[in-house]
């Protein structure tokens, strides 16, 4: 399951890694930043500061050695919690996550329904925070993701609208390899079944990291790592030439990742926001993911990995629509025409504007 950094369409790729599928964006509560703003000044806040210090770890290396430990677990489960805000709109969803060698990955998530941002949110948002609690509310949506190695499937569900699709891993990579602009490891994570360590290194290629920190948590290390995007990236994948520019409120700026340092695993990634008076130097959380209660054992639980269909719905094939991407790109400038990733972020955006229109 090694993953290396390829040069990929990171604004798609960056916003389906936040939920390995589902689209959401947000902007909530302000929130300091460890490292450096666009300016080059501090945003280190009163409260983080006086709880974290600075230490003398690099931060790629730091990612490295997540990545690297997640590539060699043979089987890994945890809780996945997500928060989203957009504007004065909150999303929540929750759900499982668990993967495996050769490429098995099962992604499951309740998404509940959109509501006004609370006071009450803050609180769930605190790194030691208790997940939400949805206590009879009804989940309006539902999307399940598996590859088992050789299949994908993804299910998604709106309301009453379903929508099941398939991809044939095997015969993708079979055609991807026939072209130098694709690779193995670049296939397998634009069809999401690249699991954490992929999310990790999109992060690594897109964005430029500063000092790492420490704080405790319970009794237990976390390092704090905080990146922004890279010039490169801003030009590249957002047209974005100027630092200072005023960008769209769905536009992630900044990632801070905390890491278990004992365990040497994520415990919480967020996407962050600039404050939108340039006066404050701090920055908000746009999408926060939340990895809990994690198992690691040397039993591969199987069925995790088997997918089966609900009764009664039909089941569309997307490999050869994926295969006629590839070939399309191949034969074309990479810049020019979607990728694998803009394909499924198109279909997750219709799926969030029937869920928004509810």
């Amino acid at each position: 399951m090694k993953h290396k950094l390829h040069n990929l369409t990171v604004c798609p790729t960056l916003c389906i890694a936040a939920v390995f599928a589902v689209i959401m964006w947000a902007v909530i509560f302000s929130a300091p930043l460890f490292g450096e703003d666009d300016s080059g000044a501090s945003t280190t806040g009163s409260v983080n500061s006086a709880t974290s210090v600075v230490t003398d770890f690099d931060a790629l290396e730091v990612l490295n050695g997540v990545r690297d430990r997640l590539e060699a677990l043979q089987y890994l489960q945890c809780n996945l919690y997500e928060y989203v805000h957009l504007s004065e709109l909150r999303f929540y969803a929750r759900g499982q996550y668990a993967q495996a060698g050769n490429n098995r990955v099962r992604v499951e998530f309740k998404i509940f329904p959109i509501r006004g941002v609370r006071q009450t949110d803050k609180a769930t948002l605190e790194l030691g925070g208790e997940p939400e609690d949805t206590g009879k509310q009804q989940p309006t949506g539902e999307l399940t993701q598996v590859s088992d190695g050789n299949s994908l499937w993804t299910y998604w569900k709106n309301g009453d609208v379903t929508r099941l699709t398939r991809r044939d891993i095997q015969e993708i990579l079979k055609v991807a390899s026939e072209s130098e602009k694709f690779d193995a490891d670049h296939m397998l994570a634009d069809l999401g079944t690249g699991g954490l360590q992929s999310l990790i290194a999109r992060l690594q290629l897109g964005m430029e990291f500063g000092k790492v920190r420490e704080q405790s948590l319970d009794g237990s290390r976390l390092l704090v790592i905080s990146g922004r995007w890279t010039a490169e990236s801003l030009k590249k994948y957002f047209n974005v030439e100027d630092r200072t520019a005023t960008r769209p409120n769905w536009m992630p700026e900044y990632v801070r990742v905390y890491v278990d340092a004992d365990a040497m695993l994520p415990r919480r990634i967020q996407y962050l926001k600039r404050h939108p008076n340039p006066e404050e130097k701090r920055v908000r959380p746009l999408i926060t993911l939340d990895f809990r209660a994690m198992t690691i054992t040397d039993t591969v639980d199987e069925s995790q990995f088997h997918f089966e269909a609900p009764e009664g719905e039909l089941e569309l094939d997307e490999t050869s629509r994926t295969i006629e991407m590839i070939q399309q790109a191949a034969s074309q400038s990479a810049e020019a025409i979607p990728t694998v990733s803009d394909s499924i972020s198109n279909q997750v955006e219709d799926i969030n504007a029937g869920e928004s229109a509810k």
